[in-house]
């Protein structure tokens, strides 16, 4: 079949798709992965046909790093109007693509283009989400808000303001586009965009569905696959060389106006918590040249080789990170900033696979150190950690996501696809 994978975001975002374009390519259908510009060159070391759409989501972010790290409305806000203009380039870079080629249209974060070009040419759509939060519960606020412990009417109540501001926020625009294709005007622009039967590619072990989306397919994370030869022998003798506890910190796509700081923070606490720390430069650029002996600074690095081998990870609570934290069955502290970073902090935490979140605004050396105590110490926790990641071990999401749509074998009749 022909499949065509639209997707944006983060690299926790676009990973997963990746996964899931190999899989397909390798059970013999053809397939073209759509996503921001800069993953160009990692499609292309992975032998995946790539189309760039849209902007740089880095380059975006650095830009507005102030505001986005320091106020969360203003951040709020400053993203909308970033996606405002993002819609335009969606639309101009996959009308491109000749959408009438294609079996299927998957997408994947938020794609705001395929769904309409989809509808326009005919082709089946389903929305593929790594977060149980995108979709409307009375379990849970949406993404916009951190809360995550909100009675019931409160939740209801901020789901009808999440999906009015999108709507009023999005529409106009989106519809302006929908006539060029001779197609009618969106009226909830969330409904449009999450289909009426999406697939949630989480596991129920971390994020088991609310009552009221349980009549959807949980499918289990989308693993990339990765090597043991692909860590860095220095990283592995780093953590051989002593008996000593080694953790790693990183909040990989977050953005830090004071690098330094937070830098001088995550190296004092692993000292008086008397373990050794990894830590991750991601997107804040971390660390600098004057560091103890006890830390040592890294690049990108497969998680899912790294992980198994430390004692605790500290992370921001994005999808993907909290989820290869998981199958390693070490204990993950999450330090969540924005958007279902609270979400996935408060699953780890009840899921007992991690003590007690520190959002980041709340980050503070005695809380930092003590939490650290626990995350390497606790018995129980680390017990706990071992069974989920054991459970995530055996269980294949991405089988799970192909015979949901009907792709185990080829070729199956497209009719199927959407249920």
């Amino acid at each position: 079949m022909h499949i065509l994978i639209t997707a944006f975001g983060t690299l926790g975002d676009i990973q997963p798709s990746m996964a899931l374009a190999k899989r397909l390519i390798a059970d013999g259908h053809e397939v073209l992965l759509c996503a921001p510009p800069d993953f160009t060159d990692w499609a292309k070391r992975e032998n995946v046909p790539f189309h760039p759409v849209g902007r740089n989501f880095e380059e975006w972010m650095r830009e507005h790093t102030k505001v986005v790290s320091t106020n969360l409305i203003k951040g709020y806000a400053l993203l909308a109007k970033g996606l405002r203009a993002d819609i335009h380039h969606q639309f101009n870079d996959l009308e491109k693509i000749n959408f009438g080629e294609y079996d299927l249209v998957l997408a994947t974060g938020i794609q705001m283009a395929s769904p309409s070009l989809a509808e326009a040419y005919g082709v089946p759509y389903r929305f593929i989400c790594f977060s149980p939060q995108m979709l409307p519960s009375s379990d849970h606020p949406p993404t916009s808000v951190p809360f995550q412990n909100l009675p019931t009417f409160c939740n209801q109540l901020t789901w009808f303001g999440h999906r009015l501001g999108f709507s009023l926020t999005f529409n106009g625009l989106i519809n302006r586009r929908r006539r060029d294709f001779g197609l009618g005007p969106i009226n909830d622009y969330w409904k449009h965009y999450i289909g009426d039967n999406p697939i949630v590619a989480t596991s129920p072990h971390i994020c088991p569905l609310p009552k009221d989306l349980n009549h959807l397919k949980e499918t289990g994370f989308l693993f990339f696959p990765q090597k043991e030869e692909e860590l860095d022998k220095d990283i592995l003798d780093f953590i051989e060389s002593s008996e000593q506890p080694v953790i790693y910190a990183g909040f990989g796509s977050m953005i830090d106006p004071k690098p330094e700081q937070t830098t001088r923070l995550l190296v004092e606490a692993s000292k008086k918590a008397n373990v050794r720390l990894l830590l991750s430069k991601g997107w804040a650029n971390l660390g600098d040249e004057n560091l103890p002996d006890h830390v040592k600074v890294i690049g990108p690095t497969p998680h899912a080789v790294l992980f198994p081998k430390l004692s605790g990870i500290i992370h921001h609570g994005g999808s993907g990170t909290t989820a290869i934290s998981a199958k390693s069955g070490t204990p993950q502290l999450v330090v969540p900033y924005m958007v279902d970073q609270f979400h996935f902090a408060k699953s780890v935490f009840e899921q007992g696979i991690g003590p007690k979140p520190i959002p980041r605004a709340r980050l503070n050396l005695k809380k930092l150190v003590h939490t650290i105590e626990v995350l390497v110490h606790d018995k129980e926790l680390r017990k706990q950690a071992k069974l989920v990641g054991n459970k995530l071990d055996n269980e294949d999401g991405l089988s799970n996501l192909l015979k949901e749509l009907c792709l185990n074998k080829i070729p199956q009749e497209k009719e199927l696809l959407t249920h």
